[in-house]
């Protein structure tokens, strides 16, 4: 199989990183002060790794903190340290790793890049040999070299757990534009599924800004921050033409548990909140012909698909669907669409630097 000789069956990092982190006698930093590093230290408490101290490079920190830890200066943490080891925690990692090499010379001992610290989702190489049939289908419909690529080093990430190969595929500033896969023109109807605060309205809002007079959005957003965070963007860019919709997308009409947290919002099997949820068949039955859907729906997807397969036979819309959100999404979505629509012409891309942020585009 021409797919599976490009998958490389190798041990996963992140065994060898912890245990290196768990012998050594060292300080442990976290370097960085965003979101990525708010997912480390959430990981690495769950596995009771000791962090002696967050820092960031520039300014002295402002007294900031993250998950109960102040926020340091890197002048304070080289006044401070001997010998220490340093986790990058922030996106753009191969910055990070040349950024800790010039400060603090010999003083690091070791430097670690922990990949997907949002999930902690991996395949193993056995998962990958075990669906191959299914892998290289969706390999062979991909309808450009970079797609294959890029498919090819995001399951050998998650593989081994290190994200150095697949830092030369991410398009980070082209999110939902990249490569012109995904345009606007007048009488777009666009459903965003897992608005968020609305950066992808905001986005297209500012790209297509000359015929959005003439664009329709539907938001579905069913956390109520989330839904503030996006009124607040709408009113501060004067954005109009957005219908929101607070409840999530599914498979049918139902309440629905629901985890949210600042980062991550998802549909659970328990949780603390119940939320309503639609199909998208149901709710846009009286809607004009649909013709771009997005979901970034941590791991509803599938099922916000299957709730979604009339609208998306009969307008055969743009869609922009993430599909890494659970190991078998980045088969088993693709090849439910073509199923759907076997016109359909597929790209991936990665947007960000680690195994996260894959998405499925798929046009006519």
């Amino acid at each position: 199989m021409e797919f599976l000789s490009q998958i490389r069956n190798v041990r996963n990092v992140r065994i060898e990183i912890f245990n290196e982190i768990q012998e050594s006698t060292y300080p442990l930093l976290i370097f960085g002060a965003g979101e990525i590093a708010d997912h480390t230290i959430r990981l690495l408490e769950k596995k009771q790794i000791k962090i002696n101290d967050v820092f960031i490079s520039e300014g002295e920190g402002n007294g900031n903190r993250i998950r109960g830890y102040e926020v340091k200066s890197l002048q304070y943490i080289l006044e401070k340290y001997k010998k220490v080891n340093v986790i990058v925690a922030f996106a753009n990692f191969k910055n990070g790793i040349s950024e800790v090499k010039q400060y603090f010379g010999d003083v690091v001992k070791s430097i670690f890049v922990l990949d997907d610290v949002y999930q902690n989702n991996y395949y193993s190489y056995d998962f990958v040999e075990k669906n191959a049939f299914f892998f290289e289908q969706v390999y062979n419909s991909l309808s450009d070299d970079l797609s294959k690529k890029t498919y090819i080093e995001f399951i050998n990430t998650k593989i081994s757990g290190d994200p150095s190969k697949l830092y030369d595929y991410a398009r980070i500033e082209e999110f939902y534009t990249v490569d012109n896969l995904i345009t606007f023109s007048e009488g777009e109807v666009f459903l965003d599924c897992g608005t968020y605060s609305g950066d992808t309205i905001e986005l297209f809002y500012r790209k297509f800004r000359d015929v959005w007079d003439k664009v329709h959005v539907v938001a579905f957003e069913p956390d109520s921050n989330n839904l503030d965070l996006l009124s607040n963007m709408l009113n501060r860019e004067n954005i109009n033409n957005v219908e929101i919709v607070p409840k999530g997308v599914w498979n049918y009409n139902n309440k629905l548990y629901f985890n949210s947290d600042a980062q991550v919002s998802a549909v659970t099997g328990s949780g603390i909140t119940s939320i309503d949820v639609v199909s998208i068949d149901d709710y846009c039955k009286e809607l004009q012909p649909i013709t771009f859907i997005k979901m970034d729906i941590e791991g509803a997807e599938m099922e916000a698909l299957m709730g979604a397969v009339e609208t998306i036979k009969k307008y055969r819309p743009k869609l922009a669907i993430s599909i890494y959100h659970k190991p078998e999404d980045i088969f088993l979505i693709p090849r439910f669409l073509k199923m759907l629509v076997p016109e359909y012409k597929f790209f991936v891309r990665q947007h960000k630097y680690i195994s996260v942020d894959l998405v499925l585009y798929a046009v006519i």
